[in-house]
């Protein structure tokens, strides 16, 4: 489903992160890059935190990111909105589970 909907995704997401006058004059590129990634990234490890039980050096081999990376990501300390996610539950279902499989 994600994959035949990736488009509507990507769309409704930039719309929702493009919220002050200085995004909207952003290639998506920027946007997708300077927002929706990094709160994904958040998403998916608070996911495997919490409901996977895994650890932080687990994730940052598999994110291909740092561990204080996977740190500030999981206590929030690198600041992200992670609200525009909300209306796409799925996308971190699929993605913590395609981890695993």
């Amino acid at each position: 489903m994600i994959k035949s909907h990736g488009y509507k995704y990507i769309n409704t997401l930039l719309s929702q992160f493009r919220k002050t006058s200085s995004d909207v004059m952003k290639p998506p590129c920027e946007i997708i890059v300077g927002k929706i990634l990094p709160s994904i990234r958040a998403a998916i490890v608070k996911s495997l935190i919490e409901d996977y039980n895994m650890k932080q050096t687990e994730i940052s081999v598999i994110l291909g990111i740092s561990q204080s990376a996977v740190s500030q990501y999981y206590t929030s300390a690198r600041a992200v909105d992670d609200s525009p996610l909300s209306l796409f539950p799925e996308i971190i279902k699929y993605s913590t589970k395609r981890i695993f499989h």
